[in-house]
């Protein structure tokens, strides 16, 4: 006999990357919309690339531990808030590291691809120079 499958866990809210705004008070709100709107004004104008997109949790008259929230991935991942895609950027969120830290660790593994990749790259032309 087997258990039905329980829902996936978001893993972006495990994530370093995850961006967490808590709106303690409305202008708080207003200030993130007006953010937003400006990063879109940006993008509009070819300035930036894109506007990572946004989650937004609003509670209307819930407990005070449940503050409305507005989330987005600080490198804007295309699998952002999808549970079944896999994300090849996420790492665990570690208590006491800021997003700073987690952005170190992120561009110290993008460099450790790329430089990888070059080494490569660059045995095979020392091969191929060799043989020639």
């Amino acid at each position: 006999m087997t258990s039905p499958s329980l829902p996936l866990p978001n893993k972006c809210q495990f994530c370093g990357l995850c961006v967490h705004i808590t709106h303690q008070f409305i202008g708080s709100i207003a200030q993130t919309d007006e953010m937003f709107g400006q990063l879109h004004r940006l993008k509009r104008e070819g300035i930036i690339e894109s506007v990572p997109p946004r989650l937004e949790k609003v509670t209307i008259g819930g407990p005070a531990w449940e503050l409305d929230t507005t989330s987005f991935c600080a490198i804007n991942a295309s699998a952002w808030a999808n549970k079944a895609t896999s994300c090849r950027h996420w790492q665990l969120r570690i208590n006491g590291a800021t997003l700073s830290d987690h952005l170190a660790i992120h561009h110290g593994k993008t460099n450790r691809e790329i430089a990888t990749a070059l080494a490569v790259l660059a045995m095979f032309l020392t091969i191929l120079i060799a043989i020639i």
